[in-house]
């Protein structure tokens, strides 16, 4: 098997495509859903090829999937909101939990330890999430995290899915550089009257 960025990103959209897309919304909108999405897809490959180790937080890699003990592809997940890739400044921030792109750079030299010396294929893996809070039922606005940049989305005359696709691609086309870079749609969903929608980013980082 080849592992590749396109291959990664289908898995992870086949890994979820029975779950519900609003409670999906529900943990975009309440907390750092990329750990549900890892944990969907070290399942879905579990399943899938019963042979491999599909092994979470391993060396305190996100996952890891091994055969025989030997690591064969790493991945390292992240959760921004979609609106932040549209902001150049926030997009290439040099502080990595202040950057999106610097937060890979981090996560790409993590990755790079495991796999030095061996096969071992690595990846990031992006979630980004966009809601229109201007839909929200505001007896729940407490329970929203990152309200500020969600709140900061759509500008001018785009909609929703246009400001959230508008991110996905800029971010995408940021982490080209690193190498190749594919994207899929996760989930579009209701939570607490806002509509959410969620894509991940895998980019396969060039040794």
């Amino acid at each position: 098997m080849k592992w590749s960025a396109e291959l990664i990103c289908e898995l992870t959209q086949q890994s979820l495509e029975n779950a519900n897309h609003s409670d999906l919304a529900y943990l975009a909108l309440t907390g750092k859903i990329e750990l549900p999405v890892r944990d969907a897809l070290g399942a879905h490959i579990s399943r899938r090829w019963p042979e491999l180790t599909a092994a979470r937080e391993y060396k305190r890699r996100d996952l890891v999937v091994l055969q025989d003990a030997r690591p064969l592809a790493a991945i390292e997940g992240k959760m921004w909101i979609s609106f932040e890739a549209n902001f150049p400044k926030k997009l290439h921030h040099k502080n990595p939990k202040e950057g999106l792109v610097a937060a890979s750079l981090s996560d790409m030299k993590k990755l790079r330890t495991l796999a030095k010396g061996s096969s071992c294929v690595i990846f990031t893996s992006t979630v980004l999430v966009g809601a229109d809070l201007g839909q929200l039922d505001p007896r729940h606005k407490f329970a929203i995290k990152y309200a500020r940049w969600h709140r900061r989305g759509p500008c001018n005359e785009e909609n929703l899915m246009q400001a959230h696709d508008r991110g996905v691609s800029t971010y995408r086309d940021a982490m080209t550089q690193y190498g190749l870079a594919s994207s899929a749609r996760l989930f579009s969903g209701v939570a607490f009257g806002a509509p959410v929608v969620g894509d991940v980013v895998i980019c396969q980082i060039d040794p």
